[in-house]
């Protein structure tokens, strides 16, 4: 993601590293993906052109004259907080942005009664196609062709070939290709940004068409309901022919086809979302989270959640180069009678010839290569990915060639199943155990970053997943957000100002035990804590801490919360003072035991207990009824742990644990 740059750091470019490990062959390069973000000058409200937030007063009439208002000039039509009822559809033209105050406070409500899309966006092509006068290789960033001057610097094209047997649909035809900026032109040389990404051959005809894109288009901080079910596929969210445009920081709940369709469309962006729910779980295209068609590519799709839909990220029809990085699907849900309702796959490869795409970081509950529509390209690489129940699937005739690097499959039901020839295996933990047997550590934390993404602080961060690491242990950041109950989100700065931030714990600590600090909780921050004593040690490493003084006295504990919006670095200084004191009585747990093999017992029944990890994240937390409670039972890896205790007097005391 191109526009999501938070700190500079020293981080590996991997063309250098990834042959120790994947031919290189096999790969293509993945990080140009995303959108370029642009933040306008000119700002509307649409309160100003006669809207009503109340939820009941249609307010379509107002969206349409605000974005005819702005003429063609970038802007931002900005929806305060409320609920805006519409009967009709959005119609984005070229660098306008949409933006709610906030994914919890404003609310686009759409009963449309009929089959369009909720918010659309949609540029034009010329069908006249140019042959090419030879045949351009993948990884070449040139073709030649007669373009008779109708192309120039800039102009996007679709770069496509026959099917020669590889499409299994006939809407799918013409799909074959990418999508292509130009770059200079000379003579009958036409030089492109982008490296191809396969064979363009004259035995297959390939030619190519202009095509006239909407550009610079965002939908953000704002939730979208949609209220009417429809027969035809409809999407809430609709690019087609679209570059350099995204969709950030939005919940969108109930669609009828998808929530987000992307299709022959370049260079687009979908992060920090989430979505959830559909009119339908059964066969016929219902219940999609994010789907991507025609050809499309350079798209990313980052940092989202999926939750209860048929197919969460879904790609078809030619799509390739794209990239599907660190997203949390959960609660997969379809109605097929053969199998069980959650045997859907969350990542799919839908057939007629998807190819050398990226999915990378993601936790879902089964990844699917199948062959609804035939056979997908080659290269569609799968990259410490956790497959959390059901594993991987490249069914029958779904396709050769795919690459399958260090993704965890952890449950007892979990399987890698490998139909077809020539995949690429490698570092895979299946139940624990290595996959194939005798591939060695994975040392490459990414296939497409340059830099650390947004949200992620440290390159340990990136290297959530692969047999480097604990199986099954660590979470990315959608997981995490997820975990506490955030979804979407977007506007952090704007937290930062408006929000009573403070560093929560006890006054009053004991030397020498340590004790847990928190802060709110807020997505996509990095937590620096710190104290102007050297006799505090702490551990840290998100918005809580654990405290440990080795001498008395009044000490300032720090944390400063660093943050991203819309390419400005913002951060808020919390301190809190406490006191540090010598404590010669534990009569608050003189009823309290913990032995050697991790037994506690107390005296009376009835105590809460939090486990914290060494980063000073809760992994644990539960109110136990009776006097005991044995730890020995977590499966948890070697490590250092501080477990809180709080008894039936709301007393609480922190402990250190070993477990080797």
């Amino acid at each position: 993601m191109r526009y999501i740059i938070l700190l500079a750091f020293h981080f590996f470019v991997r063309v250098c590293l990834v042959s120790q490990n994947i031919p290189n062959d096999r790969l293509v390069d993945w990080s140009n993906s995303g959108a370029k973000i642009h933040e306008p000058q000119l700002k509307k409200s649409i309160l100003s052109f006669g809207a009503v937030s109340d939820g009941i007063t249609d307010c379509s009439l107002a969206f349409q004259a605000a974005i005819n208002s702005f003429s063609k000039k970038a802007a931002i039509l900005y929806l305060p907080k409320g609920k805006y009822y519409l009967s009709t559809p959005i119609y984005l033209e070229d660098s306008v942005i949409l933006r709610g105050e906030h994914v919890d406070s404003t609310t686009l409500i759409f009963n449309l009664k009929n089959n369009a899309h909720c918010i659309s966006a949609s540029g034009k092509v010329d069908t006249t196609s140019t042959f090419l006068l030879a045949t351009a290789n993948k990884g070449v960033r040139f073709f030649r062709a007669n373009h008779e001057s109708k192309i120039k610097a800039g102009d996007y094209i679709k770069l496509y070939e026959n099917e020669a047997g590889r499409i299994y649909s006939d809407w799918a035809n013409h799909c074959i290709g990418q999508i292509l900026q130009i770059k200079n032109i000379r003579n009958d040389t036409i030089f492109i940004e982008d490296a191809l990404r396969m064979d363009f051959t004259l035995n297959n005809l390939a030619r190519y068409h202009r095509i006239f894109p909407k550009k610079a288009i965002g939908i953000e901080c704002l939730s979208l309901i949609r209220k009417d079910s429809t027969s035809a596929q409809t999407h809430n969210i609709y690019f087609s022919f679209t570059v350099n445009s995204w969709v950030k920081g939005i919940s969108s709940t109930y669609s009828n086809f998808a929530h987000v369709v992307i299709e022959n469309s370049n260079y687009n962006t979908i992060s920090d979302s989430y979505f959830t729910r559909g009119y339908g779980y059964g066969g016929g295209g219902r219940a999609y989270g994010t789907v991507l068609q025609y050809t499309s590519g350079n798209n990313l799709i980052f940092n989202n959640i999926y939750e209860h839909l048929r197919h969460s990220v879904l790609l078809q029809a030619g799509v390739n180069g794209n990239v599907i990085s660190f997203n949390f699907s959960f609660d997969p849900f379809w109605e097929e009678a053969l199998y069980p309702s959650d045997f859907a796959g969350d990542l799919v490869c839908h057939g007629n010839f998807v190819y050398a795409n990226l999915f990378e970081g993601n936790i879902c509950n089964k990844i699917s290569i199948d062959n609804s529509h035939g056979t997908n390209g080659p290269y569609n690489t799968f990259f410490r990915n956790r497959a959390e129940k059901y594993g991987i699937y490249i069914n029958l005739g779904a396709g050769n060639g795919m690459n399958l690097i260090a993704n965890e499959i952890p449950h007892n039901s979990g399987i890698i199943s490998t139909f077809g020839s020539d995949h690429f295996l490698y570092g895979n933990v299946l139940k624990g155990k290595i996959t194939p047997t005798g591939t060695n550590l994975v040392n490459i934390s990414s296939l497409y970053l340059k830099e650390k993404p947004n949200c992620y602080f440290t390159e340990e961060d990136l290297e959530i997943i692969g047999h480097s690491n604990s199986s099954n242990f660590r979470i990315n950041k959608a997981k995490e957000r997820e975990s506490k109950g955030v979804h979407a989100f977007c506007n952090n700065c704007q937290i930062f100002s408006n929000s009573n931030l403070d560093i929560s714990g006890n006054t009053e600590v004991c030397k020498s035990k340590p004790q847990q600090f928190q802060v709110q909780f807020l997505p996509c921050t990095a937590y620096n804590w710190t104290s102007d004593n050297d006799s505090i040690q702490i551990q840290s490493g998100s918005n809580q801490c654990m405290v440990n003084s080795s001498s008395i006295g009044i000490k300032n504990l720090k944390v400063q919360l660093l943050t991203k919006e819309n390419m400005r670095d913002c951060s808020i200084n919390l301190s809190k003072e406490i006191q540090i004191k010598e404590c010669t009585s534990l009569d608050d747990f003189s009823n309290y035991s913990f032995d050697e093999v991790n037994q506690i017992v107390f005296n009376t029944n009835g105590f809460q207990i939090e486990i914290y990890n060494i980063s000073g994240q809760q992994i644990f937390s539960k109110k136990i009824e009776f006097n005991s409670f044995n730890l020995i039972n977590l499966d948890l890896p070697s490590g250092i742990y501080f477990i809180k205790l709080t008894n039936n007097k709301s007393h609480s005391r922190t402990i250190k644990m070993i477990r080797n």
